[in-house]
């Protein structure tokens, strides 16, 4: 019972349509809907008032003007009210000619076609042949071409920073009748899908400044499936990252999408972000279809409690940092823990108020103040000059014997300076494998550091992360637990060694400390499944850069270490990082 279009082009140039199935006459009730579009286009030709039932059954109504020469879309539908049901014609385009004696008529054969609801599923990496609701916020663990930079952002998804990405999705429609698709010249169709991040309660967190477009293409030639090029979810940091759309040359005038335009593959997220993606047919009677998926589930979330303190000499002096530095830090160590599924609590310690701390609050997040008396060492130095004036061992053991561990926390403390065995250091922790009660969890963050470029490698990486994540660096040796002390010597003679000091050649004699102890070391890249030489040295929290990535990969070190991952070393850590 096939719909029998015909076409006749009148001298208005209006499309008359003449829709017939034959054996079969459509109850009064039946609504033939009429669709007309201009190819490339999705909107349709005004259809006239009149809609004619003719005796035999078929519907005459006209749609227009049209122009000569052109090519049509063309579809046909019904819903039979006495059924409930909804019939489709298949999709065809048919071309107006020029210059033919009105009327004209051309045969426009269309099956019907069954309407089944469409469906939206998403994808990972791990599970193609399966669909997931479990997603991840972007790693960029295959941005980096060893240290280069700027990062992969080519055409195909092996060349892409987030086509390659481990935590990479995509979203998945399937339609088999779908109304508002183009045809490209492969004779592949394509569609749009909205995609947008929301908070957990409903409330919109980013919709691409209202351009949620992205383009869903078929899978094969007359397939029902349409699937986007990978899209992530990223965090504040990445989030206007110019990417390569993955789209067929031609689709735009420039395929680097930038935020604001559609077919941008970034979506900003936090630790409990949910993505959704819908797509609404225009058929009659068809609803929305959603689908929704979240940043790590509930299972898979983890809670990281910290206890912050800024020192001062006494109450009429000024803190050791100011509010947009302590800002600057805290959201770092937040963003950088996101993509591990691990919010940031900052808490009040139990005993904070008693031992004379003062609670303030610093973008919405508690930190304690205490003055350098409340630590009762003389003196404890907290001076203009950090190298000079700095707190020493003896100090640090003050503030743990003080304030010790409570409820799972990291206690961080800001100070003028920190001197050790190192010398003058910007940081220092204290993670359980080298360290006993009360100190143990404590990490001391000294005067600030910025990173400045020099030398070969690493390259650019100033321009990218202008201010390094130096609590979030030292908070991860405590959650790694990897011994710092491991690799931690000192020689006075010839050796061949990797020295901290670049000055000192191999097989001088000269003392030095020898790396890589508590820190990163790049993973062999044939070593990893599919082999790769993506995670660059200088793009780690833990190495020398501490740029705010952690890899989800195996990295092989010397006894007594040997094979670890950061991304499970410290999702796995119970004594600070809990599921509640």
């Amino acid at each position: 019972m096939a719909p029998n279009p015909q076409l006749a082009l009148r001298p208005q140039n209006w499309i008359v349509l003449r829709i017939r199935e034959n054996g079969y006459t459509p109850p009064s009730a039946s609504v033939w809907q009429i669709r007309v579009c201009l190819e490339g286009t999705t909107t349709q030709l005004k259809e006239s008032d009149k809609r004619v039932l003719e005796p035999n059954g078929a519907v005459r109504a006209g749609l227009g003007p049209v122009e000569p020469s052109k090519r049509y879309f063309v579809q046909v539908w019904r819903n039979d009210s006495s059924s409930g049901n909804t019939v489709a014609g298949e999709a065809k385009y048919i071309k107006i000619h020029p210059n033919l004696p009105a009327p004209y008529t051309q045969a426009v054969p269309v099956t019907p076609v069954a309407l089944a609801t469409p469906t939206l599923e998403i994808f990972t990496p791990n599970g193609i042949a399966s669909p997931t609701t479990s997603l991840g916020i972007g790693q960029f663990d295959a941005a980096y071409n060893a240290d280069a930079d700027p990062i992969r952002n080519g055409a195909s998804d092996t060349d892409n920073f987030v086509g390659s990405d481990s935590r990479r999705f995509w979203f998945r429609l399937t339609d088999s009748t779908p109304m508002d698709f183009k045809e490209s010249s492969n004779g592949l169709r394509s569609i749009e899908l909205n995609i947008f991040t929301i908070r957990p309660d409903g409330s919109m967190l980013d919709n691409n400044n209202g351009q949620t477009q992205i383009t869903a293409t078929q899978t094969s030639a007359g397939a029902a499936t349409y699937d986007i090029r990978p899209i992530m979810m990223v965090t504040s940091i990445d989030r206007d990252e110019e990417v390569h759309c993955g789209l067929p040359a031609g689709t735009y005038p420039n395929l680097i999408r930038k935020r604001g335009e559609s077919d941008y593959r970034l979506r900003l997220a936090v630790f409990d972000t949910r993505v959704r993606s819908s797509y609404k047919s225009t058929f009659i009677s068809r609803q929305e279809v959603r689908i929704t998926g979240d940043a790590f589930t509930s299972t898979d979330r983890r809670t990281l409690r910290v206890h912050v303190f800024v020192l001062r000499q006494n109450s009429s002096s000024p803190l050791v940092r100011t509010v947009d530095e302590l800002n600057e830090q805290f959201n770092w160590l937040e963003l950088t823990y996101a993509v591990l599924g691990i919010r940031i609590l900052f808490e009040q310690h139990p005993d904070a108020i008693a031992n004379g701390a003062e609670m303030r609050m610093a973008g919405g997040r508690q930190y304690h103040v205490i003055n350098a008396s409340v630590l009762n060492t003389n003196p404890l130095g907290l001076g203009s000059d950090p190298d000079v004036n700095a707190i020493n061992d003896n100090d640090r053991q003050a503030f743990a014997n003080k304030f010790q561990i409570r409820n799972h926390a990291i206690r961080a403390v800001y100070t003028g300076g920190l001197v050790s065995v190192y010398g003058s250091a910007f940081g220092l922790a204290y993670p359980d494998v080298d360290a006993s009660a009360p100190i143990e969890g404590c990490c001391f963050f000294g005067k600030l550091q910025t990173f400045i470029t020099s030398g070969a490698s690493p390259k650019n990486i100033s321009l990218r992360f202008p201010h390094t994540p130096t609590m979030a660096h030292e908070i991860g040796h405590i959650v790694t637990n990897k011994s710092v002390n491991n690799g931690l010597h000192f020689w006075a003679g010839t050796h061949a060694c990797n020295c901290v000091d670049p000055a000192h050649a191999a097989g001088t004699t000269h003392t030095c400390r020898c790396q890589n102890p508590g820190h990163y070391t790049a993973p062999n890249g044939a070593s990893l499944s599919p082999p790769t030489d993506h995670h660059s040295n200088c793009y780690n929290l833990m190495a020398g850069s501490r740029a705010p990535r952690l890899w989800d990969c195996t990295i092989d070190e010397t006894a007594p270490v040997g094979s670890f991952n950061q991304y499970t070393n410290i999702r796995a850590n119970a004594t600070y990082i809990t599921t509640s």
